[in-house]
């Protein structure tokens, strides 16, 4: 069996994703991304997980409701990119 970048990421806990240097989401790990949104309370426009083949392409920060968290974590994935930090 071979190992890649999409079983790799199914495999990890919590929410995986890979973001390119724009914070765009170039892959997600399936079973926890769907996982994440069905565990929470529904929100008034996300009632279910985004399938996969529609954020991809898209800023990670287009999924995150509030300006400052949205700020916040903009720049907690903008330090992973810089090399300030190992992961978030």
């Amino acid at each position: 069996m071979s190992v890649t970048h999409q079983s790799l990421l199914d495999a990890m806990d919590g929410i995986a994703m890979i973001l390119d240097d724009q914070l765009r989401i170039t892959g997600v790990g399936e079973p926890n991304w769907e996982r994440s949104f069905d565990d929470k309370p529904p929100h008034e426009s996300v009632a279910c997980a985004p399938a996969k083949e529609t954020v991809l392409g898209r800023p990670v920060t287009d999924f995150i409701v509030g300006d400052t968290v949205r700020d916040t974590f903009a720049a907690l994935f903008n330090s992973v990119l810089g090399g300030a930090r190992p992961i978030v």
